[in-house]
């Protein structure tokens, strides 16, 4: 069977309470140029294993077609090598919200932010794994 790489809409992050708590929490952690939150939070109704919330903010690219480029490099390279993280929630029976917010003004390749996603991706792993060990 082939893996499915797909984005579907219950895997984003939406509802203005939802992005609020988000930024509240405070589980986050800089891997250059990004800076990520993240929370683990009670599983509902969705049975995607994470909620992602992609930003890129005006402040920094003031055009909306840098922007919008640079959140399709984003979310193609999540798309693609999420199997991993959606695998560890799932063994674990987790579900999270996160954000990555891209915060500098160049504009890089989509390798690099492919590089930059898999150590995010890494990292936010470790992080769950390390936050479940405090809680035993």
């Amino acid at each position: 069977m082939m893996a499915r790489y797909s984005f579907k809409k219950t895997e984003r992050l939406t509802g203005k309470k939802n992005i609020e708590q988000l930024f509240l929490s405070d589980e986050s952690f800089r891997i250059k140029p990004f800076k990520v939150f993240w929370q683990i939070v009670e599983p509902q109704q969705t049975t995607a294993g994470s909620r992602v919330l992609i930003s890129v903010p005006k402040k920094i690219h003031k055009k909306s077609v840098v922007r919008n480029l640079i959140k399709r490099r984003i979310r193609e390279s999540y798309r693609l090598n999420k199997k991993t993280l959606i695998d560890f929630l799932k063994q674990n029976n987790i579900v999270i919200h996160w954000g990555v917010i891209y915060l500098t003004d160049e504009i890089l390749s989509y390798r690099e932010i492919e590089e930059k996603l898999l150590l995010i991706l890494q990292q936010l792993t470790h992080s769950i794994n390390r936050k479940l060990k405090q809680k035993q």
